[in-house]
């Protein structure tokens, strides 16, 4: 009878754990989800307001191809997705070129840039630029295609487990060798995604037997589904002077006494539901410099939109931050940020944190 009690208990301690475990997973891949605002909210940001000599556009190349001809991005054009391309139970977030738009059925089978989760931050694995190009085949595979002046290169490669890097199923590079006098296309092969010819099998070939390779390749791209960033719900916040009266209607908050230092529009891409304007105040702060504030909200409305944005009266952001906001999306999840200044130019940003 203690023998059966004994295994009960452990059966019953088992499934406790289980469950407890599927749960954390189920609440850190949401987590992971939402950690990818940041990186997304800088992506629209970028496009909104594309300047080809922005400080970032280096760090945007992998856009940089698509405003070549045109001198512009549109929010239309570029979407992303978030899935888990690992079957590690954390997303990947992946950009792309929508080439099919229909609103929240659009497609793209061109990727520009994919991030992972590494030490719980989102990093960037890799992205297209220089000429060098990605395509969805599927199943967490990308065809490659590039030219590195000295080779033509084409490959197919993926993640690791984990997500932190690149992994190549097969990496190819060409180039015309001499061969007892007379020039061979050599084929050149490796599993290291580098050009290096002594760690690659070599083949002569015929053209058109590296264009069977080729296409072998390329048949298998196909098209992911994308969400076009201009679906995407981003606040903007702006100096009232800035926006040089772009705005004719809008909602108001106004300090019950005094002067207000500034005056800022709070302006949704799209209607938010639920919006708060919160005044923060420093409570007290743990090792890892974690803030913990005492909240006031100073204003609420149930909903703003694009078209008339909310104009609030703010006393000037100081070291600690000591204003906030949230608002809820149209698919029910809660955005909150910080609002502060930027300490290179002074211009108003929103920083996302769970105040």
């Amino acid at each position: 009878m203690k023998k059966f009690i004994l295994t009960f208990l452990i059966l019953v301690f088992a499934f406790f754990l289980c469950t407890n475990v599927y749960a954390a997973t189920d609440d850190e891949s949401e987590d992971y989800a939402d950690s990818y605002d940041t990186v997304i909210d800088d992506y629209y940001d970028y496009v909104a307001t594309y300047n080809s000599k922005s400080s970032k556009a280096e760090r945007y190349k992998c856009l940089a191809e698509m405003a070549l001809f045109s001198g512009k991005l549109n929010l239309k054009d570029i979407g992303y997705t978030i899935e888990d391309i690992t079957g590690d139970d954390i997303p990947e977030l992946i950009f792309g070129k929508v080439d099919k738009y229909d609103g929240e059925n659009s497609t793209g089978k061109h990727v520009r840039a994919v991030y992972s989760i590494v030490k719980g931050e989102p990093k960037l694995i890799f992205q297209s630029k220089d000429g060098n190009s990605y395509s969805n085949i599927g199943e967490g595979k990308f065809a490659y295609s590039g030219n590195s002046g000295k080779y033509q290169t084409f490959g197919v490669c993926g993640l690791t487990e984990s997500g932190n890097k690149r992994k190549w199923d097969n990496f190819y590079f060409i180039k015309t060798k001499k061969v007892y006098g007379y020039y061979r296309t050599i084929l050149f092969n490796n599993k290291t995604g580098k050009t290096d010819e002594k760690a690659s099998k070599e083949k002569t070939i015929r053209d058109t037997e590296f264009t069977k390779v080729w296409k072998k390749v390329f048949d298998r791209v196909k098209p992911m589904k994308m969400t076009p960033l201009n679906l995407y719900t981003r606040m903007s916040v702006y100096y009232k002077e800035d926006v040089k009266g772009k705005f004719k209607n809008y909602k108001k908050y106004e300090l019950e006494s005094g002067e207000p230092e500034a005056r800022v529009f709070f302006v949704p891409s799209k209607t938010v539901k639920n919006f708060k304007l919160i005044g923060l105040t420093f409570k007290s702060s743990d090792d890892e410099g974690n803030i913990v504030y005492d909240q006031n909200v100073l204003y609420q409305t149930k909903t703003l939109t694009p078209k008339k944005p909310l104009l609030a009266d703010v006393h000037m952001f100081g070291t600690i931050p000591n204003l906030g906001i949230s608002y809820v999306d149209d698919s029910g999840r809660t955005h909150k940020y910080i609002v502060h200044q930027s300490g290179e130019d002074g211009s108003l940003l929103l920083t996302k944190e769970d105040f």
